[in-house]
């Protein structure tokens, strides 16, 4: 039995939802050189516990360790990086068209996605 998959676009790129059930989520996203997820803003999940896994090109991610400093990770093609909950995160693609990767996660809940408005971080 197939699934009818859901893609929606975004300024940085687009997501298509390969699964998303009780118990996992599976997303497949392309993400545009120097596009920004969330406009550049940072954002949290309280409850998601996400790995990223790059498909091809170069992610880069930005997010913040347990002191509040801001750290970055830069993903090539076979790599992966786990974004727990509450970690602060944003991410764009570097020295490629577009990165696609893959986005593995506990059950996505809109309500569980929370952009920071206000950050202290100059990059």
């Amino acid at each position: 039995m197939t699934q009818e998959h859901i893609t929606t676009d975004h300024d940085w790129g687009n997501e298509l939802v390969l699964q998303n059930n009780s118990n996992y989520s599976i997303k497949r996203l392309e993400c545009f050189r120097k596009h920004w997820s969330s406009r550049g803003l940072f954002r949290y999940h309280k409850y998601k516990d996400k790995t990223f896994y790059v498909i091809s090109g170069f992610l880069v991610i930005h997010y913040t360790t347990k002191t509040n400093t801001l750290s970055v990770m830069v993903l090539k093609e076979g790599e992966s990086y786990r974004i727990q909950p509450w970690t602060q995160y944003r991410f764009t693609a570097v020295n490629c068209k577009k990165c696609i990767f893959l986005e593995i996660s506990t059950p996505c809940n809109e309500d569980d996605t929370f952009v920071i408005v206000n950050e202290n971080f100059e990059v």
